[in-house]
């Protein structure tokens, strides 16, 4: 077999964005909340990584603003064994329990009412489907747990990869 002949290598590199809620623009409130995430393959479906997170939510005097980063593993499922191992992680589910921290910051005119950082987990489950070679739709829903706040639902309907 040439070289030519050979498939390409898997992807190594996985960058991810998009967001996790609705991004809203009014006359009286506005809601923004996106994401980005790297991983890198360190097993054949293991992936390790890190993801930043930013929500905006304000109203006529009120707004808050939080910021979280999360470091862990992704573990991936391929149940078609037709898909080349080459493109198994564009056409996985994925599981990604992550541990980080969230620092958020509320304001009402201007002044600082509260601002506080809090240790923060978050499991994952999602689905990749390849739209191309190195894309993927990602979509995925989780429970994120603040240290002090309740546990909070989360759907990712709009999420993207790139694999590098």
């Amino acid at each position: 077999m040439v070289a030519a002949d050979l498939p390409p290598p898997p992807p190594s590199f996985e960058l991810t964005a998009g967001t996790d809620g609705l991004v809203t623009l009014s006359n009286s409130s506005q809601q923004v909340s996106l994401f980005a995430e790297g991983r890198w393959r360190v097993a054949q479906l293991m992936q390790v990584g890190g993801s930043v997170a930013m929500r905006l939510q304000s109203s006529d005097s009120a707004t808050t603003t939080a910021f979280q980063g999360f470091v862990g593993p992704t573990f991936n499922f391929v149940f078609d064994s037709d898909i080349p191992e080459n493109q198994a992680l564009q056409e996985s589910f994925f599981l990604s329990p992550h541990l980080g921290f969230t620092t958020a910051r509320s304001s009402f005119s201007s002044a600082v009412v509260a601002a506080n950082t809090v240790f923060t987990v978050s499991l994952r489950a999602g689905k990749r489907f390849n739209l191309a070679f190195n894309i993927a739709y990602a979509p995925s829903m989780g429970i994120v747990k603040q240290w002090s706040f309740d546990p909070r639902f989360v759907i990712e309907p709009l999420a993207f990869s790139l694999f590098f």
